[in-house]
Order: C-alpha cells, then structure tokens, then sequence
C-alpha cells in the first residue's frame, strides 16, 4: 500500500468559502478603486490620505489573517525511507512547499476521539504533536494509522477511550483485522 511517501491532503476547499473569499476581496479592491477615483481623492487633505492608508492596510491584514486560513489547502508529505516531512499550503493554482525536514525521535501514532471524530496524531520529540488526518470511521482511522505507525516502526496508541488508552497489537492486527490490546 505505502511503499515510500504518503500525501494527506486537508478536503477541497467548498464552493462556498471560495465565494466569499471572492465577494470579500473584490469588495475591498473595489473600495479601494473607488477611493482613488480623481473626485473622491482630490477633495482629502493630507490627514485623510493619511488615516485612511492606515485604515485600508488595517483591514486588509484583517481580511488576510481571518478569511486565508478558512480557504487554504494545507497537504502533508511523509517520507518513510528518509524519515522526512514537508508541508505545503495551496490556494488556489498557487502551492507554497516548506522544505523537507527530519522526523527525529518518533514516539508513536495516536488514535483519539474528538466529538464523534477520530484524529490521529504522530508524536515525536518530548510531547510534540502532528495532526495527520480526522475521520469518522474508527476501522478507516486505525487501517491508516496501523500502515504510517508500521511504516515508522513505532507503536500505535488507541486513546479513543478517554481514561483508558491502550497500546494495540500491531502484529495481531496485521493477522486478523482485529483490535487486541498488549
């Protein structure tokens, strides 16, 4: 299944967060053009010009750091014979890649609930957590956290039960398809 690298890409982007971000940014832009218009520009004086630069640069950092984030594609790259990651964010046709960095000193692979979601988290170093991937199905959850925890040669953690969390069996699980807990 997993030979070499694992690509976990965040859901498409719905139509709807695109529209937004559309209106959004188009509105700002067409205010910004409207304010530049000759008729509306010549009658500010120097003070306006002044506090309005600040205010239009004020909400669009706004506009960036609160509407970016809901539209952004964030995609993980592992890769197993090297033990190296990468993120990458796309927006759009624009991907940005962060470079590979090393996975050193891998813990285990978690599977916990979150409402009635199942996260797994990698973690590495002394407490250092990297959400991978969120499902619904516990069974699809703990197939790919068996595979990327087998492919690491680390331990796999059900904390699905909270209190009661519990090392899985990774060679029994490998044999049957079964949960059995060490």
């Amino acid at each position: 299944m997993l030979e070499n690298e694992l690509i976990i890409r965040a859901p498409k982007v719905s139509v709807w967060k695109r529209l937004i971000f559309s209106i959004t940014f188009g509105s700002f832009f067409t205010l910004i053009v409207y304010i530049l218009k000759p008729n509306i520009y010549d009658r500010l004086n120097t003070d306006d010009i002044t506090r309005l630069t600040v205010h239009l640069i004020w909400l669009f950092f706004t506009l960036i750091v609160s509407v970016l984030p809901i539209i952004l594609r964030h995609i993980i790259h592992l890769n197993f014979k090297q033990s190296k990651i990468r993120h990458s964010y796309q927006l759009g046709l624009f991907t940005y890649h962060e470079s590979w960095q090393d996975l050193v000193d891998l813990n285990y692979i978690s599977i916990y609930k979150v409402g009635d979601y199942n996260r797994v988290n990698l973690w590495y170093e002394v407490n250092s957590i990297l959400n991978l991937f969120t499902t619904k199905s516990f069974d699809e959850a703990l197939h790919n956290a068996y595979h990327i925890s087998d492919k690491f040669q680390i331990d796999l953690l059900d904390a699905t039960t909270k209190g009661n969390h519990q090392w899985i069996n990774k060679e029994a699980y490998f044999k049957t398809s079964a949960v059995t807990y060490l």
